[in-house]
This record gives C-alpha cells, sequence and structure tokens, in this order.
C-alpha cells in the first residue's frame, strides 16, 4: 500500500535526517547488544517507511520494534504505541488504532507519565470522528484541551484547540437538511405565498479558530 507522506497528516520534517540517525542507531546497538534501542531504531525505521508511503512495511516494522520497546518496559511506549496507531489510521484500520490508543492510556494512567496524555486523547478523537461518533471527538477534543492547559503544554494545547475548532467549522458548513414544501389541499401545487423570514445565523463560537501551518500531529 503506498500512501504520500502527506497522508500521515504530519508536518512535514526532516525525513533524511531521521533516516540517517536512525541507521546510526541500529548499527550502535547492533554493536553494543542494547536490545531496547534496537527495537527504537525497528521503530523509527518503520515510521519512515510510513512517511515515505510504504505503510504496510512500515507497520511491520513498527510492530516489531514495539514489542522489543514492550519488553525493555520503555517509558517512551506510549509515544511508540501512538505512532503505531496513526499508522494504522492511514491503512484505514480504525478498530485498531482505537484498541492501540486505549491501551496507551492505560498505560498512562497506570505509570503516571502524562506527557503525552493530551495528544493520545486527541489521536482518538480523530478516530471516533473518522467512525462518524462526532459528539465523542468534541468530548475527547475538549479533554485534550483541558489536559494541556493544565499541564501548562503549549503545543499540545494548540493542536487541541485546532482540532476543536476544525470540528465546529465542518459541523457549521454543514448541509441542512430541508423542509417539504407545502402543497394545495385543492388540486394542483401551489406556490407557498407563505413569507419565510431571513435571519442570519450566527456562530455561537468564542475564540477564533488559529491559524496554524501544517498544524497535526508529530506522529
Amino acid at each position: 500500500m503506498k500512501v504520500g507522506p502527506e497522508s500521515s497528516g504530519t508536518p512535514i520534517g526532516d525525513d533524511a535526517a531521521l533516516d540517517e540517525r536512525t541507521d546510526e542507531l541500529v548499527a550502535v546497538t547492533t554493536e553494543q547488544s542494547f536490545p531496547q534501542w534496537l527495537a527504537h531504531g525497528a521503530i523509527y525505521r518503520g515510521w519512515i517507511k510510513v512517511r515515505n508511503g510504504d505503510v504496510m512495511e512500515g507497520i511491520s516494522l513498527l510492530r516489531s520494534g514495539l514489542a522489543g520497546s514492550r519488553a525493555a518496559a520503555a517509558v517512551w511506549t506510549p509515544y511508540h504505541i501512538a505512532l503505531l496507531a496513526a499508522a494504522c489510521k492511514i491503512a484505514g484500520q480504525i478498530d485498531e488504532g482505537l484498541t492501540l490508543l486505549n491501551d496507551a492510556l492505560q498505560i498512562v494512567e497506570r505509570t503516571r507519565e502524562r506527557l503525552l496524555e493530551a495528544e493520545l486523547n486527541r489521536h482518538k478523537g480523530q478516530l471516533v470522528l473518522r467512525q462518524g461518533h462526532t459528539a465523542a471527538a468534541e468530548e475527547l477534543y475538549r479533554k485534550a484541551l483541558g489536559i494541556a492547559e493544565e499541564q501548562e503544554a503549549k503545543l499540545w494545547k494548540l493542536r487541541a484547540a485546532a482540532s476543536l475548532a476544525r470540528l465546529r467549522r465542518d459541523q457549521a458548513a454543514a448541509p441542512k437538511p430541508m423542509t417539504s414544501s407545502r402543497r394545495s389541499t385543492a388540486g394542483s401545487p401551489k406556490a407557498s405565498t407563505h413569507k419565510i423570514s431571513k435571519k442570519r445565523r450566527r456562530c455561537s463560537m468564542s475564540w477564533r479558530e488559529p491559524v496554524i501551518t501544517g498544524a497535526s500531529a508529530s506522529f
């Protein structure tokens, strides 16, 4: 399955530099026999493949690397799980992506390492939105925004606010259901003489959508 890197929903980064550093990481960890960091190398190599469009091969590497990362009880395991969830989203595997994010959030709750808690909730909101659950997505975006504000995490706050604003914008732009036209009971249809008052609908948003260049997840 080939998908362009822009389909990952991530800002375009220096993939060449990441690829080079990953090769160095794998070489050193292989020489020094550091299985934990070798697992990290597989994860990052897998993510590079996802970014470059080779999604299924990337997912395979992410899975194998994540297995080693879990075995070493790495503190960055929720982040690595989120990378795999993002790859699953690109591949259209929404249910599996949600299962992975729930797993990551359980790890956060158990370890109290809450660095990525806001982003994990925001990404979960994106996946439930793909399933058509607008209200649940909005609740998750709000939760992510609240956590980011509490942690004073400006980047996570900006991303959560952008996702929430985008959702509201899309809701406002959605077509309204049309009401059935009135018909005369005396035979052929007649144009209604009832005048429809034209009132401008106002958006209830109390703040403006932030302007963000390439705003999305880092994974």
